[in-house]
């Protein structure tokens, strides 16, 4: 699974785009709440929104209302939240950067479900992740990082991987500004005994970003060699391996 603890004062991520994001995030909600917005249909989940609403106040500083949309437009992270039943389902979510999956599609279901694309999911993890939720307790907070790279810098893409808008492959030598590491850095909070805070937030940057860090090339072409990811790598980037893989052979 991947998941860390996170550090005292870390479980928000804010950056200088803070303003402008948020400001997108609240148009989304205007233009078409439903698509970007579940709201909680039980006590049981609504408990859950009131505990992350008050837990964001105490981080932020300033009032969050008890909704699932006032949670999601405070903080840059977009916001889910499991609730405990037959077995943890989605229940309330306010979602307006998702990373190619559609909130509709996945209301009320388990976990298991939600990850039906991911590779090998049910063969490496099916089960373990249930269990790590029902024995998540008290206020510790876990992190995990989920990555891609895609050639469409969109902070929402609220549509299926296959449904994604293809665009002409960028030329080995386009790949540094046209292609974009997409991060998502995700938490897990235990909120009352019975629902989970899932917290997503996304990082992007253009490939050309990563030349001048160090060690940040080798360590992408030591994913993409490692045959240990071999069913994932497809996935992850797919179309863009040939002029990924020839942009890479130019950087030192």
């Amino acid at each position: 699974m991947g998941l860390r603890p996170v550090p005292d004062g870390m479980w928000l991520e804010p950056d200088r785009n803070r303003d402008w994001q948020l400001a997108q995030k609240r148009a989304a909600l205007a233009s078409d709440p439903d698509r970007w917005l579940l709201e909680p249909q039980d006590e049981a989940t609504q408990r859950g929104v009131d505990r992350l609403a008050a837990l964001l106040t105490t981080e932020l500083g300033v009032e969050v209302a008890p909704t699932i949309a006032a949670c999601g437009t405070a903080t840059q992270e977009d916001w889910c939240v499991m609730t405990r039943e037959d077995t943890w389902r989605l229940r309330a979510a306010c979602l307006c950067f998702p990373s190619r999956w559609v909130l509709a599609e996945k209301v009320g279901h388990p976990i298991s479900t939600i990850h039906e694309p991911v590779p090998r999911y049910e063969a490496e993890l099916g089960g373990l992740v249930e269990s790590f939720f029902d024995r998540l307790r008290g206020d510790r907070i876990v992190w995990r990082l989920n990555w891609n790279i895609w050639d469409d810098g969109r902070l929402a893409q609220p549509f299926r991987e296959a449904d994604a808008p293809v665009h002409d492959l960028p030329a080995p030598e386009e790949v540094g500004d046209r292609v974009v590491l997409r991060n998502e850095r995700q938490t897990l909070r235990l909120l009352t005994d019975d629902t989970i805070a899932f917290s997503i937030r996304v990082h992007q940057r253009p490939l050309s970003t990563l030349v001048d860090q160090p060690g940040a090339i080798d360590q992408l072409r030591s994913i993409l060699a490692d045959p240990t990811l071999a069913e994932h790598v497809p996935k992850k980037i797919g179309r863009l391996t040939p002029p990924l893989t020839a942009w890479l052979a130019t950087q030192p």
